[in-house]
């Protein structure tokens, strides 16, 4: 019988490729049946990913396979700012990864793990009707930040990136206290940054609703609490 593969798509940097490969180890620990590919977009410039990698070769871990995907021939990303030049460069693979998944031997691919800065890839997966999950590399807190920021932007028309030095104290649902504006992720208070944050958190959103309607059915009350608006 034949092992049911597992496509783990992390963003390009250090701490989220640690992540979902501990992630995947867990996983391929607990079934048997299960085995990993991680594909890997190597960002020309150094993440901390190139080191972590070749210690992974060096000490191989059964039913764990690492692939490098071709680098884009894009260089998008090299005239984006800091916030925003991964998530462009993520998004030029988009095409070189469905080939990729495409090519993969002899294995039933049962679905992608994408990293939340992975998210442009999920109707790449849609188009493969190949299931995918979206792995949030931060805690549940910020998740809930995240969906609280983009409630603001969407529902009441803010522009997050302006509350940046403001003494402003949002009430979040995942806290017990009220959190100051100064303190939010720096990548939420940047123009930029923002859109990419609350895109990320869209997307996210919309997976949850999928699986709730899948699951629970449409306009079943698991749906409506899990989704909020």
């Amino acid at each position: 019988m034949k092992n049911a593969e597992l496509i783990f798509i992390p963003a390009p940097v250090r701490g989220h490729l640690i992540s979902m490969v501990e992630l995947a180890k867990l996983l391929i620990s607990r079934n048997q049946s299960l085995s990993v590919t991680i594909f890997i977009m190597k960002f020309p410039y150094d993440t901390g990913v190139n080191s972590y990698i070749e210690s992974l070769e060096t000490n191989p871990i059964p039913r764990l396979a690492i692939l490098e995907v071709p680098l884009s021939s894009s260089e998008a990303y090299k005239f984006e700012s800091y916030y925003t030049m991964i998530p462009t460069f993520i998004d030029s693979h988009v095409t070189i990864v469905k080939n990729a998944v495409m090519a993969q031997p002899d294995r039933a691919v049962a679905a992608l793990v994408l990293d939340v800065f992975c998210v442009s890839m999920i109707d790449m997966a849609k188009e493969l009707n190949i299931p995918s999950y979206v792995y949030f590399t931060s805690g549940a807190s910020y998740l809930g930040v995240l969906f609280h920021l983009q409630g603001l932007t969407d529902y009441e028309n803010e522009d997050i990136y302006e509350y940046k030095d403001s003494d402003a104290e949002l009430s979040v649902c995942c806290f017990n206290n009220r959190v100051p504006a100064k303190v939010l992720p720096a990548i939420c208070l940047d123009e930029k940054g923002s859109q990419v944050m609350l895109s990320c958190g869209r997307k996210f959103r919309e997976t949850i609703r999928d699986y709730c309607e899948h699951v629970c059915g449409a306009g079943n009350v698991c749906c409506s609490v899990s989704c909020g608006r």
